[in-house]
């Protein structure tokens, strides 16, 4: 055999066995029983992207166990706890300060942290702003393994904005984004937020793959933000097209990159783009840097 051809199959390979054994697939098929499954991540129960909550799942996770809906990406989250006098440190800081800290605290997966964010934000509303410290700290978060903590970000991100979770929001940000072509990139990511929290989350998510196929390649790149952070099950067909499809190299790395990692997916949801992927990393007429992408993206997936 072609050992140019070699390579490539057998990583296919592999992650099609990785696939079966992640999935449960394997377990079924030879007798295994699925009752006793764990999670990957090993993680404590408690997120709900769609309402901003702080117990359930992520939208578009149904069936998936309350233990992995919590992580984005396979991982162990080890849990931390405040000291009484962290928490009294913490709740004479003004509002800016509190948000910062306690979103570290939700990074760094401090026990309630991201609840106590949660719980707090309506009352910094009008008192917290965008600063240094504060990119510097949501970039943390977006990052983060714990939903929890990327949707307590997202929750101080609105607040920030001035955005209420309503209809008359993603009005305006739709309205905006033909008019004014510097802005799609926030309004993309503001309409993510808003339909991961379940307003007017069908329109969004058909407004966002409307973008994803616009014929300037900043609308298509920013589109895919906003569908990574919706969090449903029905944006990982618009990934798989886009990575299959998309003219631009740069789109298409995104595209890979935040369908591995970004946004609000949980890892179940991420897992139903494995077949996807497996056929795009292994497709012949796929020019060799989607391919490569294809298989990064199941490598952190899997």
């Amino acid at each position: 055999m072609n050992p140019r051809i070699a390579l490539p199959a057998g990583a296919v390979a592999l992650c099609i066995l990785i696939y079966l054994f992640a999935s449960g697939t394997f377990q079924r098929t030879f007798g295994g029983s699925s009752d006793h499954k764990t999670s990957a991540a090993g993680t404590p129960s408690g997120v709900n992207a769609a309402t901003g909550g702080s117990a359930g799942e992520a939208p578009g996770a149904s069936g998936a166990s309350s233990e992995a809906s919590t992580t984005a990406i396979p991982t162990v989250l080890p849990v931390q706890n405040f000291s009484d006098q962290e928490l009294q440190a913490i709740n004479n800081l003004p509002p800016q300060e509190q948000a910062e800290q306690l979103m570290m605290a939700a990074v760094n997966h401090y026990d309630g942290a991201a609840k106590m964010v949660m719980d707090r934000v309506e009352g910094w509303r009008g008192r917290v702003k965008k600063t240094d410290n504060w990119d510097t700290v949501d970039t943390a978060a977006r990052n983060s393994s714990d939903l929890r903590a990327r949707s307590a970000a997202m929750e101080v991100d609105l607040t920030i904005f001035g955005l209420e979770k309503n209809s008359a929001s993603a009005d305006k940000l739709i309205n905006d984004a033909p008019a004014h072509i510097g802005n799609r990139g926030f309004d993309s990511y503001m309409l993510g937020m808003l339909g991961n929290r379940g307003v007017d989350s069908s329109r969004i998510h058909a407004t966002l793959k409307n973008w994803a196929h616009d014929a300037d390649e900043g609308t298509r790149y920013w589109a895919l933000e906003g569908l990574s952070l919706l969090g449903s099950d029905d944006t990982i067909p618009d990934f798989l097209e886009v990575l299959r499809n998309d003219p631009s190299m740069n789109v298409r790395q995104r595209c890979a990159a935040s369908l591995a990692r970004a946004g609000m997916m949980t890892r179940e949801q991420r897992m139903q783009a494995v077949p996807g992927l497996i056929e795009i990393s292994g497709d012949g007429p796929a020019s060799a840097p989607t391919q490569g992408w294809a298989f990064q993206a199941l490598r952190e997936i899997t």
